[in-house]
């Protein structure tokens, strides 16, 4: 799994991620394990500093960490605005389809 995922990242990178983040699911049941890869664009991150409803997310932590934000996050915020939003945000940059063809052709000869 790991060249896959090495891979992935690589891929995601080259359309412009500056973070890749890469998480196991399968907590629903009857739902197999899987992979998300969860890429962070610039535009991603700056939408995220300027929805003030997350700003809620500082109260939980214990002091300012390594970076002003993490992947905790992140991750939530594209999770609830990308996927679970009936009008989420505009997407900047390649689409989800061609993000999902690129990564298509990057792993189909690994």
């Amino acid at each position: 799994m790991g060249a896959v995922f090495a891979a992935v990242q690589r891929a995601l990178n080259m359309l412009g991620a500056q973070r890749v983040y890469i998480s196991r699911y399968g907590h629903a049941p009857g739902y197999p394990i899987h992979f998300h890869a969860i890429p962070i664009y610039p535009w991603v991150e700056d939408l995220f500093w300027k929805d003030e409803r997350y700003r809620a997310l500082e109260q939980f932590a214990d002091g300012p960490g390594e970076t002003p934000t993490d992947g905790a996050e992140l991750t939530l915020f594209v999770w609830r605005e990308f996927c679970e939003r009936a009008d989420p945000p505009l997407i900047k940059g390649p689409s989800i389809m061609e993000t999902v063809a690129t990564l298509r052709q990057t792993i189909q000869f690994l």
